[in-house]
């Protein structure tokens, strides 16, 4: 609440009812200047006066010099023969105030009303000259008092601030409490997270799952060039390589690392004699060299087509609109996200799941073993032929490969990546883990591929 420069104490009106001094918010300066309501006439309404906040004394003066003002006044009002003041009229004085000193506390005013420095009211007809000088000079001091006002209205809601403090600790123990009840179905939320975040203790959980449950085959498509249907292996993270205390796993197949793939297409099985042999009639492919070949074969156009070197492979794979799968993409669509170490999960392989370890004495027809297809579907990912990748092998690529759509080791390497062992191999070599290379220009007749298509 606003209070008088006179330390007349707090007042609701705009002026105190004592000295007639504007009420102000804050202790006003050296300098400043403050309104002072007076009936006197308007050409005494802008005088500027000096006087000296807080001393009793300057007070005790200027209460005495304002009564004989109002004296004055009564009795000039008397002798006009009753005739006074307009009601209307009143004007305030702008004074200037010097302050001595700071007061030691907030409660004491230093603001006090200078007395009137003409005391002529009988010169009432005057002012009708210096009318606007007063209205000026008052507009002119009076926005200093609001410019102040702000600053304790500011402060006045801090208590109402810290008050709520209390209630916001006192929700804490509460919101605390649904935490045991909270925490309970967490396990079964966190169950599936270990495949992917911890790679090495879960290795073994997945053991007795198969392909069926954990992620069952996705959308098929077929490649109009040359009849392939393709499965869909949706973007993700997967586990690549083999855990540090997998005896069977090879130097180059460590350290196990995450790895994050976009979305993609991949053969879902190895291309065939027969879909070669459009693309040799089309003249975009070689004819396959080497001894023994089923190439030639009627009865072989299911088999798939080998004595590929990489390049044949990479020719194929044009021609048909697509390209060589990457390493990490190979790896992810033959085991899935759980780490399994075959297609079909982590039982040891047999002759209902792949063709491996020589049982037949050679290739088998694509699609042979659908009891060991991998999680996306795919089929003959481990055994039959070997299948040549896009990338370059490295020994210690996976210590420092990029998380994101690895591309593999740069050109320097010495030969190009094959993946999921063949006919002639044992189990530890079908692992979908096992990493194999060779030169480019090498043709076996347990070489092949199939390819991949991003969206």
């Amino acid at each position: 609440m606003p209070y008088c420069p006179n330390n007349h104490g707090f007042k609701s009106t705009p002026f105190c009812d004592e000295c007639g001094a504007r009420t102000v918010e804050t202790p006003p300066a050296t300098g400043d200047k403050i309104s002072v309501r007076s009936p006197e006439a308007h050409a005494n309404a802008t005088v500027n006066q000096t006087i000296v906040v807080g001393s009793p004394w300057v007070v005790f003066v200027i209460v005495i010099v304002a009564g004989a003002v109002i004296g004055a006044l009564l009795l000039s009002r008397s002798l006009g023969g009753g005739r006074g003041e307009p009601s209307t009229v009143v004007v305030e004085r702008v004074v200037t105030v010097a302050v001595t000193s700071a007061p030691s506390s907030p409660s004491v005013p230093e603001a006090a009303v200078a007395a009137p420095a003409t005391a002529a009211p009988a010169d009432a007809p005057v002012p009708a000259t210096d009318t606007p000088e007063p209205p000026a000079a008052t507009f002119t001091a009076t926005p200093v008092p609001p410019t102040a006002t702000p600053v304790p209205s500011t402060a006045t809601p801090v208590p109402p601030t810290a008050t709520p403090v209390p209630p916001t600790a006192t929700p804490v123990p509460s919101k605390a409490t649904p935490v045991p009840s909270t925490a309970t179905p967490v396990p079964p939320t966190a169950t599936p997270v270990p495949p992917t975040a911890t790679p090495v203790p879960p290795t073994a959980t997945p053991v007795p799952l198969t392909a069926t449950p954990v992620l069952a085959a996705g959308p098929v498509t077929t490649s109009p060039k040359d009849g392939m249907e393709m499965v869909y292996v949706p973007a993700g993270e997967f586990v690549m390589g083999s855990a540090s205390d997998d005896a069977e796993a090879e130097n180059d197949e460590k350290p196990q690392h995450r790895v994050m793939l976009d979305a993609y297409w991949i053969d879902k099985t190895e291309v065939t004699n027969d879909q070669y042999r459009k693309c040799v009639e089309s003249t975009s492919c070689a004819i396959p060299i080497g001894i023994n070949i089923d190439y030639s074969d009627a009865s072989k156009g299911k088999h798939p087509v080998v004595y590929m070197s990489w390049d044949d492979a990479m020719a194929y794979c044009e021609w048909a609109g697509r390209r060589l799968p990457s390493e990490a993409e190979w790896e992810m669509a033959a085991r899935g996200t759980d780490r399994r170490k075959y297609p079909w999960g982590n039982t040891t392989p047999d002759t209902m799941l792949a063709n491996f370890g020589n049982n037949v004495g050679g290739t088998s027809a694509v699609g042979s073993y659908p009891a060991g297809a991998s999680p996306y579907g795919a089929l003959d990912m481990a055994g039959n032929v070997w299948e040549w990748l896009n990338d370059w092998h490295g020994s210690g690529y996976y210590s420092n490969s990029p998380v994101a759509n690895p591309p593999g080791e740069e050109e320097s390497a010495v030969g190009r990546v094959l993946r999921g062992g063949s006919w002639r191999d044992e189990s530890g070599r079908v692992r979908s883990a096992n990493r194999g290379w060779n030169y480019p220009y090498r043709r076996d007749d347990d070489n092949g591929f199939r390819c991949a298509r991003s969206l």
